[in-house]
């Protein structure tokens, strides 16, 4: 398999909810979540030997990654 991840880094994805009610969620944006669940599937996806890119954008792509198992 081959896959590629895409994660916005627009402006919009600072967004932290201040009404969570727990310090994580008050400290954690969504570009960090966002971030954080790309690694997690991009590790399952590279333990199970299938080759994963990542291209993270605003209005144009910010960054290019691959890995190829």
């Amino acid at each position: 398999l081959r896959a590629t991840l895409l994660i916005d880094s627009s402006a919009s994805m600072e967004y932290r909810d201040s009404k969570a009610g727990t310090s994580f969620n008050q400290v954690t944006d969504k570009l960090t979540h966002a971030k954080r669940l790309a690694a997690a599937l991009a590790w399952i996806l590279i333990r199970q030997g299938d080759a994963v890119g990542f291209i993270s954008y605003a209005n144009q792509i910010v960054c290019r990654s691959n890995h190829a198992s």
